[in-house]
């Protein structure tokens, strides 16, 4: 259906933009891309989540060290939620409209699914 921008997508490295509206947009759900470029307090806020804030752990990468790839500039990453009835649905990963998107990213050439990563389940990186 379509991939939203909810960021600034000037920050992006050349052809992800393409990379995700080809890989998401023809599928037939509706996707929304929350997060891209982050500063290094951005990322730190994340990497404390879990550890010495509340919350669940959603990065094992503290700013600074261009170890997460939103961390660096221009972001090679983006982060995207599907959104289903006007709601984002951030659970469950088993819903149709995320088995879509996690397919989607692993079969397109240029984008890394979270999905795989080894140490952190992360289905909408």
């Amino acid at each position: 259906m379509s991939v939203r921008w909810n960021i600034n997508t000037d920050v992006l490295a050349p052809g992800l933009k393409d990379a995700v509206n080809a890989a998401l947009g023809p599928l037939p759900y509706t996707y929304t891309v929350i997060s891209g470029y982050r500063t290094d307090a951005q990322q730190d806020r994340l990497y404390a989540q879990g550890r010495t804030v509340a919350g669940d752990i959603v990065t094992n990468a503290p700013g600074g060290r261009a170890a997460s790839p939103h961390n660096v500039y221009p972001s090679m990453a983006i982060d995207f939620v599907p959104l289903v009835n006007g709601e984002f649905l951030w659970e469950p990963v088993t819903h149709p409209a995320w088995q879509a998107g996690i397919a989607a990213t692993k079969a397109s050439s240029g984008l890394v699914s979270g999905a795989t990563f080894a140490t952190l389940f992360d289905p909408g990186h």
